[in-house]
């Protein structure tokens, strides 16, 4: 399945000379928030500083660290000392006024015609139970830690790290009544994967990362792609192996439950 590719604003290209032009979309770094002001300072390069009105910073209900109002708001505090993505609508005493609010909801139009499509994004938020995602000029999607993989997963932050790139499919756009939400799913973009691919026949090498111990018997549930698990037999006492180590196993039988695997060795 082709996939519907947007840049997120981490991975977007920050460049030596860029045109500030009102009415167009331009790159930049937070440097700071002024809260008093209600504004955040970005820098365009070359010199050139722009500011973000706090209302203009994005399309997402603000919220509060412990709920309190008087605090920063995550949706500012976490785009400081970033790369964004915003739209040019004034230049004012040399000072350049963007919203990046507009840029946030065009890359949103886009997507609300591409649900069950895959594409990459960029992981801007871990939490116990899913993924915050940059699908792309700041849209933000969330993967259910039900749908990271096959594998029951317990520890997301063992297997993802801030700023890692995933390949995920759309599956459910809310509107915009319903704060944008956006759902994705990483083990749904593997299922169109060819099977013979990947390892799986008896002999066959392949790369996987341990998951969750099986319970009542020896042995570990193995992710070899979000879609495709498999279970190797060591004990569980066995040293240096616990939830997010990778490693490499052969195949030692296919069934239609998954892969029967053996251990080959330990790579982190």
């Amino acid at each position: 399945m082709a996939e519907f590719i947007l840049c997120p604003e981490g991975l977007a290209t920050f460049p030596n000379a860029q045109t500030l032009e009102v009415g167009k979309t331009c790159v930049g770094r937070v440097v700071r928030y002024d809260k008093e002001l209600g504004c955040l300072f970005v820098y365009l390069g070359g010199g050139k500083i722009g500011i973000i009105p706090e209302r203009e910073a994005t399309i997402y209900e603000y919220t509060y660290p412990y709920g309190d109002t008087t605090l920063t708001p995550y949706q500012i505090s976490s785009i400081v000392g970033k790369k964004i993505t915003a739209k040019i609508m004034e230049i004012s005493s040399g000072i350049y006024v963007l919203s990046r609010r507009k840029t946030i909801k065009e890359a949103y139009k886009q997507i609300t015609s591409k649900v069950n499509k895959n594409v990459r994004v960029q992981i801007t938020a871990i939490y116990d139970y899913g993924l915050f995602c940059d699908i792309g000029n700041g849209v933000i999607g969330f993967v259910p830690i039900s749908y990271c993989s096959l594998c029951r997963i317990q520890n997301l932050k063992k297997y993802f790290s801030v700023g890692d790139t995933i390949k995920v499919k759309i599956t459910e756009i809310k509107t915009p009544k319903e704060n944008y939400r956006i759902t994705l799913s990483r083990k749904d973009a593997f299922k169109t994967l060819e099977f013979d691919t990947l390892a799986t026949k008896s002999g066959d090498v392949c790369i996987g990362t341990i998951c969750l111990p099986v319970q009542d018997c020896d042995g570990y549930y193995v992710e070899v792609t979000p879609a495709i698990s498999g279970i190797v037999d060591v004990p569980h006492e066995v040293p240096h192996i616990h939830e997010g180590t990778k490693a490499s196993f052969y195949v030692r039988k296919v069934t239609e439950k998954g892969l029967k695997l053996g251990l080959v060795a330990l790579l982190t």
